[in-house]
């Protein structure tokens, strides 16, 4: 799911992660939830999501996280990627350098998924 609010991108699913780096005991990170709750962030790595489009997406310092429900991508990180994300009633788009990269639909109250990885349905 893209997410507006979120200022990193978090996956539930390690087999998603193509490389990544455990966490250590001194190393601990936590992310705040929308809820106002934390919870913990297990490791941190990179991971390749075929897009809609059938284009791959490299998402670096994506957080594996156990206690999240979906995968979040954070808009913020997209853009300061230079991938420029419109909207459109019920149609997300992305382009970089005036290229299309991918676009998907509102579904599911605003939910926009724009990938799918391994586990998904």
């Amino acid at each position: 799911m893209v997410d507006s609010g979120a200022t990193k991108n978090i996956c539930q699913h390690k087999s998603a992660f193509t490389s990544y780096s455990t966490t250590t005991r001194d190393d601990v990170e936590l992310v705040y939830l929308a809820d106002s709750k934390t919870t913990k962030v297990y490791d941190k790595g990179k991971v390749l999501p075929k897009l809609i489009s059938g284009k791959t997406l490299s998402l670096n310092d994506m957080l594996y996280v156990l206690e999240i429900r979906t995968k979040l991508v954070s808009i913020f990180l997209l853009l300061k990627a230079g991938i420029k994300v419109s909207f459109d009633r019920d149609k997300f788009v992305m382009t970089k350098n005036d290229v299309f990269v991918s676009k998907s639909y509102c579904k599911n109250n605003n939910v926009l998924t724009i990938f799918k990885l391994l586990h998904d349905n």
